[in-house]
């Protein structure tokens, strides 16, 4: 299995949330802690990725708080900031607002790494760009495409060597596909505390 660096990104600007989603308490705690926790069993070295890394400093987390060193607000300009920022040929990227994520499903994820540079797992049609894994090869196709002005994550498959992680292979191990369920919004959120 590849060593892998996961990292949580916080720079959205939960604009459909109301207020930052991930300050939002999920069993009593900010769900940034929740997802710094949740990857504990799968990676060693987890980090959190922010534009504003000072919002966060006393939460107390138990992994460090990094500035997210591409301006953009962009999925790929996530990636590219957890590539910049990781010791490891490989980074499991993930955003702070899915508290249903199954560790399982990373630990596959990482298992299917070999010959390829990067593993997306795909659930009803959907690329799920940030529950993924990217390696360092990665990085130069998406800082080609950030100076474009062309983002869209799906160019970046093909100049790449994608491993596409299929729905049925997804349902082996997160029958649901409960790990993709982000909250968008407080109903989202409730629903998802539920579905816990």
């Amino acid at each position: 299995m590849a060593e892998v660096t996961a990292f949580i990104l916080a720079g959205g600007l939960s604009s459909r949330f109301g207020s930052n989603k991930a300050l939002a308490l999920w069993e009593g705690r900010p769900l940034l802690s929740h997802m710094a926790d949740l990857l504990a069993p799968v990676a060693e070295t987890r980090k959190v990725l922010a534009k504003d890394p000072g919002i966060y400093a006393a939460l107390g987390l138990s992994v460090p708080v990094l500035k997210d060193s591409v301006e953009r607000r962009h999925p790929l300009a996530g990636v590219l900031s957890a590539l910049r920022a990781a010791d490891t040929e490989w980074v499991f990227v993930t955003a702070c607002d899915m508290p249903l994520l199954r560790p399982v499903l990373v630990t596959a994820l990482a298992k299917a790494t070999e010959g390829h540079d990067a593993v997306v797992p795909v659930w009803k049609g959907k690329f799920q760009t940030l529950c993924a894994l990217y390696s360092q090869r990665c990085a130069a196709p998406i800082e080609t495409l950030l100076k474009q002005e062309r983002a869209p994550c799906v160019e970046l498959y093909p100049r790449v060597r994608t491993r596409f992680y299929s729905e049925e292979e997804v349902a082996r191990v997160d029958p649901a596909g409960a790990s993709f369920l982000d909250v968008d919004t407080p109903d989202e959120f409730r629903s998802a505390e539920a579905a816990r």
